[in-house]
């Protein structure tokens, strides 16, 4: 009986010195995780700061290539070589950018560009404009200079609605990736002249 009441204080004291030991390693893991918490919101909300500013970056340019190739806004002030520079930058961007950025909007990036323009024609050469140039002469009149004809493909003719359609997915990923939505809908998408005629070339 005695040992028994020996071996119950003994219980006791050892949970008496334990306690506070357990409730210091609770408290310590306990607040390592709301450091990790801490620090993981922190850095997302880091990264969702510079996809906001790489999406006011490059919403402008991929717009100025839009309606380029869809014949609406001010096209007709566009020159065809600042439109491969805006390519370019783009280019340079979305490299840079890329560790931040969702895989969906990179793909997307790379099927509006792969639609808009031709690349790999030959060694330092540059990217091809994938669209007809007849009608670009004519709005630029005396202003028009021949020698951005051969900034122009000779094999392929990007379709404008197909254009219009990549852009509105790209953008659309764009979007989700700052956890945004974006109205898509047909009343927000410029309307394409319906004379337009990508099949001919001067």
């Amino acid at each position: 009986m005695a040992d028994n009441i020996i071996e119950f204080e003994i219980a006791k004291l050892v949970v008496a010195m334990l306690t506070p030991v357990v409730v210091v390693m609770v408290g310590f893991w306990v607040n390592k995780r709301i450091k990790d918490l801490e620090q993981y919101q922190w850095a997302n909300q880091k990264v969702i700061e510079k996809r906001i500013d790489f999406y006011f970056l490059v919403a402008p340019l991929l717009n100025d290539i839009l309606c380029f190739y869809t014949y609406v806004g001010e096209w007709k002030k566009t020159k065809p070589i600042d439109i491969l520079e805006r390519k370019r930058e783009l280019d340079r961007i979305f490299s840079i950018t890329s560790p931040l950025l969702p895989t969906m909007v990179l793909e997307h990036y790379q099927d509006f560009v792969g639609e808009c323009f031709e690349t790999f024609t030959g060694w330092g050469q540059d990217a091809k404009l994938c669209t007809s140039f007849d009608r670009r002469k004519d709005a630029f009149g005396n202003e028009w200079e021949n020698t951005w004809e051969h900034l122009f493909s000779c094999d392929k003719i990007g379709e404008p609605n197909t254009v219009q359609d990549l852009y509105s997915s790209l953008m659309f990923e764009l979007a989700s990736s700052l956890g945004v939505g974006l109205d898509l809908s047909p009343t927000l998408r410029a309307r394409i002249p319906k004379n337009i005629v990508t099949t001919q070339r001067v």
